[in-house]
């Protein structure tokens, strides 16, 4: 659910028994992709946008963009803000070999380490960030899975709001 409580996602099972991308909003009952497999997996707080997983890539969708697929088949979004980013990660199992990614509003991909890099954090590349899992709607505090420098898996929250650090 939205944080707002506007959207409610997940999927609907077709015909065929796949499962197929849904949104309820406004009393509404929307496949996104009809006919088609995939799943909605997260809404933006003010439910403007929703962001899932498609046969063949990722996709966010919004009321005034429609469905627009981004990455492949093996990037799955865990977070979309309100300006159209996107969190999530690369690959499934084990969770060691996922990368987690950011995908800018326009659309390009970058690695977690790299945006984490941008926003401050000196020794992210020194980290194998696997998994984003949630963020405050101000953009600045992430939680998620790594492996930390040293070499153990970890949990994180990680604060970019004045001063940059890591708590695990």
């Amino acid at each position: 659910i939205s944080r707002n409580g506007a959207i409610i996602f997940g999927w609907a099972s077709t015909e065929m028994g796949f499962w197929s991308p849904v949104i309820w909003h406004d009393d509404t009952y929307t496949l996104l992709n009809p006919g088609g497999d995939g799943e909605v997996m997260c809404a933006s707080a003010e439910g403007t946008f929703v962001a899932g997983v498609l046969a063949e890539s990722a996709f966010i969708w919004s009321q005034e963009g429609g469905m627009q697929p981004f990455g492949t088949y093996d990037d799955y979004p865990t977070i979309v803000m309100e300006d159209g980013s996107a969190f999530g990660f690369t690959g499934v199992f084990p969770a060691f070999i996922r990368r987690a990614f950011y995908k800018d509003p326009e659309g390009n991909m970058h690695t977690f380490n790299d945006y984490a890099q941008e926003r401050g954090m000196l020794n992210a590349q020194d980290w194998t960030f696997y998994s984003v899992n949630d963020v405050t709607p101000d953009g600045n505090r992430f939680i998620g899975a790594a492996i930390n420098p040293d070499g153990q898996d970890v949990s994180f929250l990680l604060e970019f709001s004045g001063n940059v650090g890591v708590n695990q």
